[in-house]
């Protein structure tokens, strides 16, 4: 798993080096690239993971959430190539929105149902062990919250879909070589 952030130089989106021209497709490729890195990834929860140091004491890791990720890399792409948005594009991804705002409301009023339906105890328990209850929204800790990640997935796939079918519109995907 590669978590680390490849800052690149303003010049590598420029053809020609300084001085050179903006280049829109690599920027567009790149944040392509990780859309398709990010989905291959196994859609798993975030975890906390016990390593050993060079002296031998024991660190605790935060493997992040894979499907955090995966939202986070079609967001930015979103947002990089929002100025190819055409109204088709526009509505289509408001459509997916309210879908995705749908589900969230609903997982809310099933994680609502079942907190009301606990016995006292058990959520004094619960809240002990630092569950939150939240009206309106999803506690991290709880099954509902997973089950929204794990259909967002599926939803968010839809918006990638959508992009990929526009930049094929656009003339995006031309074929290009390569020397290596």
């Amino acid at each position: 798993m590669d978590d680390d952030i490849e800052i690149k130089e303003v010049e590598s989106y420029t053809s020609g080096g300084k001085g050179g021209t903006y280049n829109y497709s690599t920027l567009v490729m790149d944040a392509l690239k990780k859309c398709e890195d990010t989905s291959s990834e196994e859609m798993r929860k975030g975890y906390w993971n016990s390593k050993r140091d060079k002296l031998g004491n024991y660190v605790s890791v935060w493997n992040p959430d894979a499907r955090e990720k995966f939202f986070e890399s079609i967001e930015t792409l979103k947002m990089v190539v929002s100025r190819d948005f055409d109204d088709e594009v526009i509505e289509d991804l408001g459509k997916i929105d309210e879908e995705l705002n749908t589900l969230f409301i609903s997982y809310c009023e099933l994680e609502k149902k079942w907190w009301e339906n606990l016995h006292g105890m058990i959520k004094k328990k619960k809240r002990e062990a630092g569950f939150v209850f939240m009206e309106g929204r999803l506690s991290v800790d709880s099954f509902y919250y997973d089950e929204f990640l794990n259909d967002k997935v599926k939803i968010m796939r839809k918006v990638f879909e959508k992009i990929s079918a526009l930049l094929k519109k656009n003339g995006d995907y031309k074929e290009e070589m390569f020397e290596a």
